[in-house]
């Protein structure tokens, strides 16, 4: 059965001395009826990577009828961690706006009543953003999403707490909302146990073995498969090297996460979620700002998006694709920002800290919060090098082998439908959102 696969693993990690640690992989198959997976709802799917991505992926496939086993290494500086995240049924792409529409109804099948807060969402523009606006409106007359032009008078009238330049339009969205990303995932793990899903954890993979399909794990586990899903994040290369498969042009960055207290030294209900929209600025310092969670960390979340260096680091699994120019990347990402002014008055070989350029904007803008955050983490995003979309598909190299990462900071919200359709291309699946084909990972092989 399941459980005592997981049971095996438990006791190997407890004591590589016993003798069942010396369990050998026909053992171990055996317990999982390996000799049958004939038939499909047979197969073992194994998903490397236990964040949204992951989670959600063996959720869609447990609630199947599949046999599905994820492992995760437990460390907690990754992709998935903190505490909220923006959900915002408005995007500059057609498939991303069916892709958001997809992920909705899944998050409800969730539970999303309980982890799902609704804020609206107000994306602020200028004259440099103008084109992002005309995308934004094109997509949510597509799918025939509501929303309401704003001048700048009525964007101080909806936010009194904001104070926006001279010029600055807006677009409101009632389809805004702040999740709490830690229940979210906690949610859908329970829906994935239910299901049948299995999790070890706090366990790194050290080889992946194609031809006899099995991974071997740092406690000695042993574990069979038949489809592959690694949803890994700043990790994806590492573990396609371990695989002995192509790497991928993608580069982890860290990014700079800040919350700030009100100036009369309160948490931020001010400012919380039920007294004000979400905040994203398209252009200028390319900032996003979530209301304040009640009962969750003290003060209201606002940093920038997409400008953290990058993140090279062998040792702890954060792999570069070979012959990337780690100077010039961020260099040519900094001329990108430069041309939206997100590193205004600085030389293009100098890049301001993103804390500085989050508290200047809180003080010309939030007037109410103390510029000074209160409390600030790192987190990492992966992103394509050509910043093309994700890599949503099965590797170029094996078929059995399925990529779903490097979402650039964009996943979150999307992961339950981004899971779905991983679980969909291990198992052979036909999609439920078209034009995701386009994220097909052969096209970042090195």
């Amino acid at each position: 059965s399941y459980s005592f696969c997981t049971l095996l693993h438990t006791i190997k990690k407890m004591s590589k001395r016993l003798l069942l640690s010396g369990v050998t992989v026909i053992g171990v198959a055996s317990c999982w009826g390996y000799s049958t997976y004939r038939m499909k709802k047979s197969e073992v799917v194994v998903v490397v990577g236990g964040g949204a991505m992951g989670t959600a992926a063996a959720w869609s496939l447990s609630k199947r009828g599949y046999r599905c086993l994820l492992v995760d290494d437990g460390n907690p500086f990754k992709s998935s961690w903190g505490e909220s995240r923006l959900v915002r049924d408005t995007q500059t792409d057609p498939t991303l706006q069916l892709l958001i529409g997809r992920a909705l109804a899944l998050w409800k099948e969730a539970g999303s009543d309980e982890f799902l807060h609704q804020t609206s969402v107000v994306t602020l523009l200028d004259d440099k953003s103008k084109s992002d606006g005309d995308a934004i409106r094109t997509c949510s007359d597509l799918v025939g999403t509501a929303y309401k032009n704003l001048s700048t008078n009525e964007i101080k009238e909806m936010i009194p707490q904001l104070r926006v330049p001279k010029g600055t339009t807006g677009i409101h969205h009632e389809g805004g909302w702040v999740i709490d990303a830690r229940l979210a995932i906690q949610r859908m793990r329970e829906a994935a146990e239910t299901g049948g899903a299995e999790f070890i954890e706090n366990d790194k993979v050290t080889a992946i073995n194609r031809n006899n399909k099995t991974i071997q794990l740092e406690s000695g586990t042993t574990i069979p498969f038949d489809k592959l899903i690694l949803c890994c994040g700043p990790k994806t290369n590492d573990i396609l090297q371990r695989a002995n498969l192509s790497l991928m042009n993608i580069v982890p960055t860290a990014e700079q996460q800040n919350y700030f207290l009100e100036k009369d030294g309160g948490s931020g209900n001010g400012h919380a979620v039920g007294n004000m929209p979400s905040v994203i600025t398209m252009s200028g310092n390319q900032i996003y700002m979530l209301p304040h969670l009640k009962d969750g960390v003290a003060g209201v979340k606002i940093s920038q998006h997409q400008i953290g260096p990058v993140v090279s680091n062998p040792e702890e699994g954060y792999l570069l694709p070979p012959g990337l120019d780690v100077e010039k990347y961020n260099s040519d990402m900094r001329i990108k920002f430069a041309e939206k002014g997100i590193v205004d008055g600085l030389p293009l070989g100098q890049a301001e800290p993103s804390t500085s350029v989050v508290r200047r904007w809180v003080a010309d803008s939030l007037p109410g919060l103390n510029p000074n955050p209160h409390y600030t983490y790192r987190c990492l995003y992966t992103s394509s090098v050509k910043g093309d979309g994700p890599l949503l598909g099965k590797h170029p190299d094996d078929p059995n082998v399925v990529i779903c990462a490097a979402f650039a900071g964009e996943g979150f919200k999307f992961s339950p439908a981004y899971g779905e359709a991983a679980a969909n291309y291990a198992i052979g699946e036909d999609q439920v959102v078209d034009g995701i084909q386009r994220f097909d990972p052969a096209r970042l092989a090195v």
